[in-house]
């Protein structure tokens, strides 16, 4: 059985300083932020957030999906 507080989640930002505004932003808690050298892609860093770091539902959302509410 998995440990509950082993589960991470991922985002990528543009920079360490963005992953720990995310982090203060939503509430989460940033485990580690790792840069990507070699990426083309501007979000080269990996934030890595503890437990499950989704972030909120938007109003705007249009994807058809069916509400979890």
């Amino acid at each position: 059985m998995t440990d509950p507080r082993a589960r991470t989640t991922s985002h990528w930002a543009v920079s360490e300083e963005c992953c720990k505004q995310m982090a203060r932003k939503y509430g989460w808690t940033l485990r580690e932020a790792r840069r990507r050298l070699e990426a083309n892609d501007p979000l080269t860093w990996e934030c890595i957030y503890s437990g499950d770091a989704e972030f909120p539902k938007s109003a705007m959302d249009y994807s058809g999906g069916a509400d979890d509410d």
